[in-house]
């Protein structure tokens, strides 16, 4: 879908009671193609949009729906046989009685989490940073204000086509951080399937015993399928944020920019946007802790909230990421109207 001038011929300034849709992605085909076509740059302009090609034109890289799909699913498919790999050297190291060599294990998915949340913050500092400083660069050298004088296409297009373009020069890092995720999820699953037959061990009293009482819940058939069903909601959100967190700390990158900004008011902005996301972040997991912790002094309450903690919590993140997209993409629109008037 193609925005012109002619199509908008008295330009008003942005008013979010009538452009509720501004910035919204655009449907992509029906069903789960839909939801996955969704989640890539592509679902707010269309690859074959002049400006989205015109923003790429450095960038020889993977750059179609097709190609951001294969590189997910190489690193998915990549790093799977990786963590079967190495947990089968650290299962076949490990040493002391099954309950030990069991334990031990789980150290493995520790560590795999430790390095998932350093790349995640690594994936927040190149979104933010060279979104801003790249479209910083484009501003200052005069190449932003040509392409607008000279496309005419209107405003909400132009800044749907940098903020795909600016995903798209991510892209590769924020795979690596779903490929890292992916590594500790598949340690879990090994830990809880593969692990216990080989040992001899029975994961049903295992689980009951050792996992359940220690985390408070009521050991019994509906506290494992509650713990199973929270940890998969847990883990699908674990490999679906990284997309959610792309798309907000490029927005605030393209804000950072500003209109020619000068560097140090670009670095002070972008390093505000990761302070506050990151506090914003660390103030919702507190909150959601704080509402388990609450309950679980009734194993039968914990039980049943444990779940629901995993859903909404990962509800709010979303609406979160969203909500801060929405308002730096509105204020980079905003400065983009300003100069064309």
């Amino acid at each position: 879908m193609t925005y012109t001038d002619r199509d908008h011929p008295s330009r008003q300034p942005y008013d979010p009671l009538r452009n509720l849709l501004l910035f919204q992605p655009l449907r992509q085909g029906e069903g789960w193609r839909s939801a996955i076509n969704g989640l890539l740059p592509h679902a707010y302009v269309n690859s074959d949009s002049p400006v989205f090609t015109y923003e790429l034109r450095d960038w020889t890289k993977s750059r179609s729906p097709d190609d951001l799909k294969g590189t997910i699913g190489w690193e998915l498919l990549r790093n799977t046989l990786f963590a079967m790999l190495l947990w089968g050297i650290a299962f076949a190291l490990s040493s002391g009685d099954p309950t030990q060599r069991y334990d031990s294990m789980w150290l493995l998915v520790g560590i795999a989490l430790v390095l998932s949340v350093f790349a995640g913050y690594v994936l927040d500092g190149f979104c933010v940073y060279i979104t801003a400083f790249n479209n910083r660069a484009q501003q200052m050298d005069g190449v932003h204000y040509d392409l607008l004088s000279l496309s005419h296409v209107d405003t909400e297009h132009l800044v749907r086509a940098r903020f795909a373009a600016a995903q798209v020069r991510v892209w590769n890092i924020m795979r690596t951080v779903i490929g890292i995720r992916l590594i500790a999820i598949v340690f879990v699953l090994l830990n809880l399937f593969a692990a216990p037959p080989l040992l001899g061990l029975d994961l049903t009293q295992y689980i009951s015993l050792n996992v359940l009482s220690g985390l408070g819940f009521w050991p019994g058939a509906l506290a494992r399928t509650t713990l199973f069903f929270g940890a998969a909601l847990l883990g699908l959100v674990m490999l679906i944020e990284p997309l959610w967190r792309l798309r907000a700390l490029t927005a605030a990158g393209m804000a950072a920019a500003g209109n020619r900004r000068p560097t140090t008011a670009v670095l002070i902005y972008a390093a505000g946007a990761l302070v506050g996301v990151w506090l914003i972040q660390t103030t919702l997991l507190v909150v959601v802790s704080v509402l388990v912790f609450a309950f679980s002094a009734s194993p039968t309450c914990l039980t049943l909230v444990f779940p629901a903690a995993a859903l909404i919590g990962g509800g709010n993140l979303r609406m979160l990421y969203f909500g801060l997209q929405f308002a730096w993409l509105r204020g980079v629109y905003n400065a983009v109207h300003l100069s064309e008037v």
